[in-house]
């Protein structure tokens, strides 16, 4: 059953992190949202590995929904610290949504590319996971814990999120743009994503919290690219004309091909998917905001 579009509670997990801040910046009319952070400020603060403090977080709120973002994102960290990545990937994420249905709330969960191996592309919702990482292992845990605690909920997969540099992290649209050394830039010629602002992820999932849509979701740009040619595409269309891109091949434990396919989203959804030419512009715009 579709949320009512009465004045509604919804809480973000993850609130200070890249996505849960750009949520908090487009909430919509008629909602209020309130964040959960573990180490830095926002309206609460919680341990996402510690059950009762989920239990006890989510009761306080008494919100409708939640909006789970919150999550050890980075590869690299990941890979150094699996245990911890667990923790709060696939347990953190399962105390999540054990809370959510025991108080009956709708549920959207995030999840990622990462999930796959990389070595088909285009990958449909329904496809077989096989992650080579443990950020991936991890993700695809967390996906089996909430859709076993909460039949209802709702997993969206995304990709590789760009936008302006907030909450002290450095998205990849930075790495390029702000690229200012003498030496050339270097960028993986073969890892394909489907790039997508945070902006557009951001308003999908506020659209998505009055939806009926369960499952899994993939929410992504309709075209996919390689890091080097959408850095030299980035790089153009900002006018930096005075930076070299070095073509490298990527290193092990990265996947290569983990575009999506959004044609599920596309038809329940109306905030419009861009191709890459639109995720440029929106990137760009929302860097001058």
């Amino acid at each position: 059953m579709a949320v009512s579009s009465l004045r509604m509670r919804v809480l973000v997990t993850g609130a200070s992190g890249f996505l849960g801040t750009t949520l908090l910046e487009r909430v919509p009319e008629g909602i209020t949202a309130i964040g959960t952070s573990h180490r830095r400020t926002a309206d609460l603060q919680w341990d996402v590995t510690d059950p009762a403090s989920v239990a006890s977080t989510i009761q306080s709120v008494d919100a409708g929904v939640v909006i789970h973002c919150a999550a050890m994102s980075l590869i690299g960290a990941c890979t150094r610290d699996p245990e911890q990545a667990f923790a709060v990937n696939a347990d953190g994420a399962g105390y999540v949504a054990a809370a959510a249905a025991a108080r009956g709330l709708r549920l959207i969960t995030l999840s990622t590319d990462n999930v796959f191996d990389g070595t088909k592309g285009g990958y449909v919702e329904d496809d077989e996971r096989s992650p080579i990482n443990a950020y991936g292992r991890s993700k695809a845990a967390g996906e089996d814990l909430v859709l076993a605690n909460h039949p209802l909920a709702l997993v969206v997969r995304t990709a590789t999120m760009l936008g302006r540099n907030r909450s002290d992290r450095f998205p990849f649209s930075s790495f390029v743009l702000d690229h200012s050394s003498d030496e050339p830039l270097e960028l993986f010629v073969d890892e394909i994503r489907s790039f997508v602002p945070v902006t557009t992820v951001a308003d999908a999932l506020w659209e998505l919290v009055r939806s009926d849509a369960q499952g899994v979701l993939h929410v992504a740009a309709v075209e996919s690219s390689s890091r080097s040619d959408f850095g030299r595409a980035l790089l153009a269309a900002a006018g930096r004309t005075d930076v070299e891109i070095q073509d490298l091949s990527s290193p092990p434990g990265r996947a290569n091909d983990l575009s999506l396919d959004v044609t599920r989203a596309r038809s329940v959804l109306s905030t419009a998917l861009p191709d890459i030419a639109g995720t440029i512009s929106e990137v760009l715009s929302d860097r001058a905001r």
